[in-house]
């Protein structure tokens, strides 16, 4: 566990100490508390933030469908990267003789790269590391 890891660890059980003893605590320290439960809430919502943007999740078809006509970063499976801008994402159906399988084929400025999956990730962020399961 990383030290992000243990900070978002540390404020969620911050936050549920906080529910199970405001009920024993004054009017003014629960105001207190409720507030302080709040700031915790929000910077465990940063951290989580902080850790998506540094290690983001490869899109899905769906996600990367949504981004056509905005940035994305393409890293192939060697490691290399490039930011392209998503023209078009279509799915084909290929003949019988390819057994009906459907791929994926994404446009960038008038090129493709059919079945994306397989030759490439693609992110609304670049990766702050290379991942080693890539």
């Amino acid at each position: 566990m990383n030290d992000i890891e243990k900070a978002i660890a540390y404020l969620e059980d911050a936050v549920k100490e906080t529910d199970e003893i405001i009920v024993d605590c004054s009017q003014r320290l629960q105001a207190e508390l409720r507030e302080q439960k709040e700031y915790f809430i929000i910077a465990v919502l940063a951290l989580h933030e902080k850790t998506e943007r540094e290690n983001p999740k490869p899109l899905a078809l769906d996600e990367l469908k949504e981004r056509v006509g905005k940035p994305v970063y393409r890293r192939w499976k060697n490691g290399n990267g490039t930011w392209e801008i998503v023209k078009q994402v279509t799915e084909e159906t290929l003949p019988l003789g390819s057994r009906g399988k459907t791929i994926a084929k994404i446009h960038f400025n008038g090129a493709y790269s059919p079945e994306y999956f397989k030759s490439a990730d693609f992110y609304d962020h670049e990766p702050k590391e290379v991942r080693q399961d890539a």
